[in-house]
């Protein structure tokens, strides 16, 4: 396994990205939460989970200031966009994967839900939200009206588990919907309660390597 540390300059802006090469075919390319980072649990393992299943995996390393993150929805979902995109682009022109795949944890699920899920050469390309932020009206249009594959897991004390969006999105057919009781946006346990957060844990693993294992 090779690990490269890479930077990509947006608009002036410099992106970082890892990228962790499995001699694959396949690549997963991943993206954090705001304060989410990569080294935290869902993330850590979502990696493994990736490349137990043979995928070279891109940690794509995006910061955002406080300014940022309070401009208005589109203004910001413009702005994420706009720093992984090009990432994306350069790896796949790059490398030639045959598959693709994207894993988002809350904020980075903005991207996925607003520009790949919508874009024509990622129809095949199987869709992870780590608690995506379904308060955001336009997220939750976005991913009703989607017909891609997709995994969502979501704790039922998230302050984005909004049960008349949790109906919908558990109506359409091509939405792998995972509600985990008593977890909260980072799916764990609140109360300190840590077997029963790891067992949270270990049960979203196991529903993302069977989702990353379908075909």
């Amino acid at each position: 396994m090779k690990v490269e540390e890479k930077i990509i300059t947006v608009n002036e802006r410099n992106i970082p990205y890892t990228h962790i090469q499995n001699d694959s075919r396949k690549v997963c390319f991943m993206f954090s939460g705001a304060g989410y980072t990569y080294d935290k649990p869902l993330l850590y393992y979502s990696t493994m989970v990736a490349l137990e299943n043979h995928f070279d995996v891109v940690h794509i390393h995006y910061s955002y200031t406080e300014k940022e993150l309070r401009q208005t929805f589109e203004q910001f979902a413009e702005l994420i966009v706009g720093d992984v995109k090009p990432v994306v682009s350069k790896v796949l022109s790059k490398y030639k994967y045959e598959e693709t795949i994207f894993i988002g944890k809350s904020l980075g699920t903005i991207p996925i839900i607003q520009e790949f899920l919508k874009d024509n050469s990622f129809t095949t390309s199987k869709m992870v939200l780590l608690t995506p932020l379904l308060k955001r009206q336009q997220l939750f249009e976005s991913l009703s009206k989607s017909k891609g594959d997709i995994f969502i897991a979501i704790g039922k004390q998230d302050p984005h588990y909004i049960p008349e969006k949790i109906n919908k999105l558990r109506s359409i057919p091509s939405i792998h919907l995972q509600e985990l009781e008593g977890a909260n946006h980072s799916l764990d346990i609140e109360g300190f309660h840590t077997s029963e957060s790891l067992s949270c844990l270990s049960l979203t693993m196991d529903s993302l390597n069977h989702f990353l294992r379908e075909e």
